[in-house]
């Protein structure tokens, strides 16, 4: 009789550990798992706050150089900056990631600042940010990323700069 007892207790238990490691396991990948996504939204508030270290975390190995430009400058951010982040009063959507083998696109869809808008005429854009799988977490490939929205909407604003005289003919 005590052989069943303990036999019983012993699948109770394993149970229980079964039960554990596969909330352990959901609660990763529900939680604390890396999105493409959730890297660009942790990007953009780590910009907008000036968070140095955590961009440094969230960007790609080709990309750690631009962490200084990415964490804010004094006296506002250069027009780049602006085009591919906004500004702290701009609205923004993260739109469904495309992935493909360790690369992905994430569009993020935002109101214009101000700067922008006046060159470009332009109210709402989307920046396509690309990213790359290093190790377990998605990191921001910056110069990939600016490479996509200059070409996008580059022609605006030199077309911009060109009318304000911003740039010298």
């Amino acid at each position: 009789m005590m052989t069943r007892a303990r036999s019983g207790r012993a699948r109770g238990v394993v149970l229980v550990l079964v039960l554990l490691i596969a909330a352990g396991a959901a609660a990763w990948y529900f939680l604390l798992r890396s999105t493409p996504e959730r890297t660009v939204a942790e990007m953009i508030e780590a910009a907008r706050s000036g968070e140095r270290e955590k961009l440094q975390a969230l960007f790609a190995e080709n990309s750690q150089d631009l962490v200084t430009a990415f964490g804010g400058a004094a006296g506002g951010p250069p027009i780049w900056q602006q085009m591919l982040l906004g500004n702290e009063q701009s609205a923004y959507t993260i739109g469904r990631a495309t992935i493909t083998g360790d690369r992905a696109t994430v569009p993020l869809t935002m109101q214009a600042p101000d700067a922008i808008a006046d060159l470009t005429d332009l109210r709402e854009y989307t920046v396509d940010y690309a990213l790359v799988r290093e190790g377990w977490r998605w990191k921001v490939d910056v110069p990939a990323t600016a490479r996509d929205a200059l070409v996008k909407y580059g022609s605006k604003l030199l077309r911009g700069g060109l009318q304000y005289g911003l740039i010298g003919p």
